[in-house]
């Protein structure tokens, strides 16, 4: 017994010895492919091009107050390989640089001085050309803009419980119930995008306690969380539409060359804020609201369709440390990004 307790200390000491003096202290680098170009331009027919352009930062970089403008690119634009305009810098005004919902700081913006608009039907490239970077191309077709049928909507609303909700678990809210009926192209792969855009025009007058008052004069555009009746299962289909906050995203690989209707919720909360004109005549305000509702019909890419929905899965595991990785799609070459054109129908709701 003895000696089995020596033969195993034995054992033991030189395995510690093998493991500790095999050891070699060893600097662990982080690959970094470079830094690229990252294009940022989904645009809608008839409007005028432009797109952000900034440079991505690799791993291994400082992250720290880091501009990634990129402001002195030539920025070229085809249609069908013939060349139809020149993008240039637009320098941000103190207005723009203050409010960050319309520009973001540090990404910079290339616009037609031509206002050369896109249209529908034609295919576009873009080549981009800036020292210290590989030329960077893309290309998208604007798709034809598909005619709304109809749209059936209810102001009565109805509790909806939603079993999918984007950060985890179902809840419900209050909804309106909508549809929306249009033509599919046949013998092609569409891809659709639903979204609901409100409009406030409005001019009021508060009165305050203390004598005081204020008028409030303007307008407001924004988009309204939608649900569809059927939420999202695993596969991204016309039968499990893709809903994230405020849009529909689905494919027509269910009803290809149809006439579909797509039934959908719109969130709402008080009957009062149904659209059309709201006169206020009280003893704190005075004056009206304008309200006005846009259903619209979006006629996407695949490009754009795969870059939206993985975007929106990415920001759903943020936090997450032990998720699987979600890669954003890019349709450009040699760097980053979305370039994608869309035709859009739209139904005008004012009462």
């Amino acid at each position: 017994m003895k000696r089995l307790l020596i033969n195993l200390l034995t054992y033991l000491f030189m395995l510690f010895a093998i493991t500790f003096f095999s050891c070699e202290d060893k600097e662990i680098k982080v690959s970094s492919s470079g830094s690229k170009l990252v294009v940022g331009g989904i645009f809608f027919a008839d409007s005028v091009m432009q797109v952000t352009l900034t440079r991505n930062l690799p791993l291994d970089s400082n992250r720290v107050n880091v501009d990634i403008a990129v402001e002195n690119a030539e920025v070229i634009v085809y249609a069908e390989d013939e060349l139809v305009d020149r993008l240039e810098f637009v320098v941000p005004t103190p207005e723009e640089l203050e409010n960050v919902f319309w520009f973001s700081p540090g990404h910079s913006r290339y616009r037609s001085t031509t206002n050369f608009s896109a249209q529908e039907g034609i295919e576009y490239k873009i080549v981009i050309n800036a020292e210290g970077y590989q030329e960077t191309v893309a290309s998208t077709l604007i798709p034809k803009s598909v005619p709304i049928h109809d749209v059936q909507y209810s102001w009565k609303t109805e509790v909806v419980d939603i079993d999918f909700d984007p950060w985890g678990g179902s809840h419900t809210f209050n909804g309106a119930p909508f549809s929306i009926t249009f033509q599919d192209s046949p013998d092609t792969e569409n891809y659709y995008k639903i979204q609901c855009l409100s409009k406030i025009d409005f001019d009021y007058t508060s009165y305050f306690y203390n004598g005081d008052s204020m008028r409030y004069v303007g307008s407001n555009l924004s988009t309204t969380g939608i649900r569809a009746k059927i939420s999202r299962g695993e596969n991204v289909t016309e039968e499990n539409p893709y809903t994230f906050q405020d849009k529909i995203i689905f494919s027509d690989e269910f009803f290809n060359g149809e006439l579909h209707t797509l039934d959908f919720y719109m969130q709402f909360h008080e009957e009062s804020l149904r659209p059309g004109l709201t006169i206020f005549d009280e003893e704190n305000r005075k004056g009206y609201h304008d309200y006005t509702l846009f259903v619209v019909l979006q006629h996407i890419t695949r490009a754009q369709y795969l870059y939206e929905v993985t975007l929106d899965e990415q920001a759903l595991i943020f936090g997450d440390t032990f998720s699987e990785p979600v890669f954003v799609h890019s349709n450009v070459e040699n760097g980053l990004g979305i370039f994608a054109g869309y035709s859009m129908s739209k139904v005008v709701i004012t009462e």
